[in-house]
Parts: C-alpha cells; sequence; structure tokens
C-alpha cells in the first residue's frame, strides 16, 4: 500500500472512530439501558484520539493557535450563541423555573466566565456536554508547553512518558485527597496520559495487532468491569488509576478495531461524515433532545411543562431512548447542512463577501 492510501485509510478509521463515539455518547445521554458500559471508555476515548492526532512539528506558538482556532473559537461561538438565545429558550419553556432577564448586567458575568472558558447561565444545561471541550482545550495546551520544555531542554523523549505518568498520579492524589481545581483542570490532567498514549500508539501503530480475538476480550473486559464499578470523567469518579486506565485501553482498543474492520469492506461515508461533525453534535443533541421530547408530551398527554425534563423524558422500560438518540445524531447534522447552505449562499450571492474571501 502506497504512502499516500496509508494516510488516507489513517484519517478515515480516525473519522470513523469518532463517529463511532459521539454516537455512544448521545446514546448514553439518552438514558439508554447500557449506558454504564459506555461511560467506562468513551471520553478516554475521544482524548486519545485527539492525542493521536497530536503534531509536534509545529513551532509553540503555531500550534497554540492552531487550537485556539479549532478549539477555544468554537467553544466561544456556540456558548455565546446560546447565550444570545437564553431569553428564547425560555420564552419556549425549556428551563425550568427560569424567567427571562433583559439586563445587560445578567448576561456580563457569563460572558466573561464563557472567555474564560467556563459555562454560560447557571441552570442552561443545553450546551451542558462542553464541559469536555473546555478538558480538551486544557489537555492541548498542557500538552503542547510540556513537549516544547522536553524537546528543547530535556531532548529526551521518553521524559514525556514519565512526566505524564507523573501527573496522572499527582492527579489522582489530589482527587484522592478531596481537593479541587478550577475549571476541569483536575479531569484534564488525569486525561493527559491517556492524551500521549495517543500519541504514542500513531507513533506505534504498526506494531500494534488489529484482531478480533483482542477485541472480544476487550468486550469481556468491560462487561467485568461494569459490574464493579463506573466511570463518570464529567463528575471525577474513576474507582481507582487502575481500573480506569485498563477500562479506557479496553474501549479504546474496542472502538480502533472497529473503525479499522469497517474501512477495509465499506467506504462508510455516512460514518465519515458523522466524524468530520462531532463537534456540531457535541454542541447541538440536547437542543435536538427536545423534540423527542415533544412527540412524548403529545404521546403521553403530558403537561407542557415536561419539556423542561433534562437531558429527556424519562419513561421506564421504554424504548424513547432509541429515538433520543437517532434524533441526537441526525438533526444536528441537518441544523449544519442548513446553515451552511443559507450561510454559502448568502456568500455566493454577496460580491462583497466573495472578495473578502
Amino acid at each position: 500500500m502506497s504512502k499516500i492510501n496509508k494516510m488516507n485509510e489513517r484519517f478515515k478509521f480516525l473519522d470513523i472512530s469518532k463517529a463511532i463515539l459521539i454516537i455512544l455518547m448521545v446514546i448514553g445521554h439518552s438514558g439508554a439501558p447500557f449506558t454504564s458500559y459506555i461511560y467506562l471508555f468513551h471520553m478516554a476515548a475521544f482524548i486519545f484520539l485527539s492525542g493521536y492526532t497530536f503534531n509536534g512539528k509545529y513551532p509553540l506558538k503555531i500550534a497554540m493557535v492552531k487550537k485556539i482556532k479549532s478549539l477555544y473559537i468554537p467553544f466561544i461561538k456556540y456558548s455565546l450563541f446560546f447565550l444570545i438565545c437564553y431569553n428564547i429558550f425560555v420564552w419556549f419553556g425549556l428551563f425550568k423555573d427560569s424567567v427571562m432577564v433583559w439586563s445587560f448586567d445578567f448576561y456580563l458575568k457569563p460572558m466573561i466566565n464563557i472567555l474564560l472558558l467556563g459555562g454560560g447561565i447557571k441552570g442552561d444545561g443545553l450546551l451542558g456536554a462542553f464541559w469536555f471541550l473546555t478538558m480538551l482545550i486544557e489537555i492541548s495546551m498542557i500538552y503542547l508547553i510540556l513537549n516544547f520544555i522536553v524537546v528543547k531542554y530535556l531532548k529526551n523523549v521518553r521524559a514525556m512518558t514519565i512526566i505524564c505518568l507523573l501527573i496522572f498520579i499527582i492527579a489522582n492524589t489530589i482527587l484522592m485527597m478531596g481537593y479541587k481545581l478550577p475549571r476541569f483542570l483536575d479531569n484534564s490532567l488525569i486525561m493527559i496520559l491517556i492524551y500521549h498514549a495517543g500519541v504514542i500508539y500513531r507513533q506505534y501503530e504498526d506494531k500494534i495487532p488489529n484482531k478480533f480475538q483482542y477485541a472480544l476480550i476487550s468486550i469481556f473486559i468491560l462487561i467485568f468491569f461494569n459490574q464493579f464499578g463506573s466511570i463518570n470523567v464529567g463528575l471525577n469518579v474513576y474507582v481507582n488509576p487502575l481500573f480506569f486506565i485498563i477500562s479506557s485501553m479496553s474501549g479504546v482498543y474496542l472502538v480502533l478495531y472497529i473503525s479499522k474492520t469497517l474501512i477495509r469492506f465499506s467506504e462508510c461515508n455516512f460514518l465519515n461524515y458523522i466524524g468530520k461533525n462531532t463537534l456540531t453534535i457535541l454542541a447541538l443533541h440536547f437542543f435536538s433532545f427536545k423534540l423527542v421530547s415533544l412527540i412524548i408530551i403529545y404521546v403521553y398527554s403530558y403537561p407542557y411543562e415536561k419539556i423542561s425534563s433534562f437531558p429527556v423524558i424519562s419513561i421506564k422500560g421504554s424504548m424513547w431512548w432509541f429515538l433520543y438518540s437517532i434524533v441526537g445524531v441526525i438533526l444536528p447534522l441537518i441544523i449544519h447542512q442548513v446553515y451552511k447552505y443559507i450561510f454559502f449562499n448568502q456568500k455566493n450571492k454577496n460580491p462583497r463577501l466573495l472578495r473578502r474571501n
């Protein structure tokens, strides 16, 4: 296989892996009965894939600018948009016990908080999944700085592994002592090791076998571990460091096996498309859930106030999670396509916009 074909296949498997993980994330938020299994690895797997894409060839300044453009700017755009729409969401009853507010002072603090990688208005959970983006920005920036120091001063590639392992141990110690760091720094310091694992995996990828029996072992490990504990990265719940590492790596291997196997038999165009638009789904899936909630309200003749149920209207033993999952993935993509159609059509019709670009 040529070098170009290998690179194309590599990016395809990466997009498919991201697609699998974002679908699992939406399913997890939908109230599916097997959510605990997903939570054992899905956040760590996302971080692992982010580490896989790390490129240490860029100077620190350029690398940071790239991360700002790809992560921080989208975070600001979506967060400010949801903040601007707050009163509209309140008017539609999407938030429980909330009232419309028009005072600039009310919005000033959330605006500053957003710029500092915090959330918007308390109680506005529609963009709640963006805590992950905050964590990913923190991890990316910390790793870039560490890599710069290691390359320039230590000049020892293995030192990076030792440093990440030490940070992981220190972060777990801080967590066990009951301390809480600002934003998601405690989560980020724990996940640094997983990010580094993604970097290392890319270097030795060709030497790591992609075998069905290993994927099967990974499944058995996840089923077994789920009987003894759970993981929730957002809440800093890991059981213990070894439990977290084994669960994470088992899930990572399983996702990699599935994605690499799929591209051998199919182009997987739809999964590729989903993988390229994970940020859109991350941002809009909670909002999209409201459509299914409206359907449930109509079917069961619930009061409209149920629309504020977050993230979903829970009905024990039902299969509504399945519809929530489908809509949570598909509707953000539709919204994205409509936005692109309107925006790019406007650019094509306006010569001034074309000249500027």
